[in-house]
């Protein structure tokens, strides 16, 4: 995406192992064309469920932002090495 001109990658002042990614300017102009469709579908998918199945999805995906906020930072690699495992 940075090769396309949609996102600026900045490295960190802070940590020169860090980049900071910013949205382009071209990349705002897509991100502007594309919110109406990603919007529609939206929509399109919620109207599969009844209200108290929103209110479960939406506790869930509240349930795992919340989770991944708190876990460690090796938390997703060390499950990402445990499902090959068990593979």
């Amino acid at each position: 995406m940075e090769k396309n001109g949609f996102i600026q990658k900045i490295q960190s002042q802070k940590d020169k192992r860090a980049s900071q990614v910013f949205l382009a300017p071209k990349g705002e102009v897509k991100l502007q064309h594309a919110l109406p469709l990603v919007k529609s579908y939206n929509q399109n998918i919620m109207e599969l469920f009844n209200p108290n199945e929103l209110q479960i999805i939406l506790h869930f995906l509240d349930t795992i932002i919340d989770k991944f906020h708190t876990a460690p930072d090796n938390f997703f690699k060390n499950q990402a090495s445990l499902l090959s495992v068990h593979k």
